[in-house]
């Protein structure tokens, strides 16, 4: 990076034209900082209690570099293998985007642009609906 070397690894051998990914270490000059969790709970119900949580991760990515880049990014959407604990997630709307997508690993991932000494803003949301009797905790 920057004419220094950074890592080493190994690669699987792979055909000419055929695309793979590797990590190379980490870039100092893009800054990714994870704002606090916000959460708000509120319940619903006269016999049947429910807990509903509301969740928002925030990241902001800069790109301190002189040069633009192309950003591919993660961050794990909660996952219950519990039936009576749903997850939801509210936005982004997965659906009408084509710069993110779910993976088969429940991660959102976004696809982006951050020109020189730019910065974005990412978040996503998401609710959990549980049963008031049921104590739940979020790592």
């Amino acid at each position: 990076m920057d004419n220094n070397f950074v890592t080493k690894s190994r690669i699987q051998s792979i055909v000419p034209g055929e695309s793979f990914s590797i990590f190379l270490g980490i870039d100092s000059a893009i800054k990714v900082e994870y704002r606090p969790v916000k959460k708000n709970t509120e319940s619903t119900g006269l016999i049947k209690k429910t807990n509903f949580q509301t969740i928002i991760h925030e990241t902001v990515i800069t790109n301190n570099k002189n040069t633009p880049v192309k950003i591919v990014m993660y961050d794990q959407l909660p996952k219950s293998d519990i039936s009576n604990i749903k997850v939801k997630l509210i936005e982004p709307d997965i659906e009408q985007s084509v710069s993110e997508s779910i993976t088969p690993a429940n991660n959102i991932k976004w696809k982006f642009a951050l020109e020189p000494k730019q910065s974005e803003t990412k978040f996503f949301k998401y609710t959990i609906e549980y049963p008031k009797e049921q104590d739940i905790t979020i790592t």
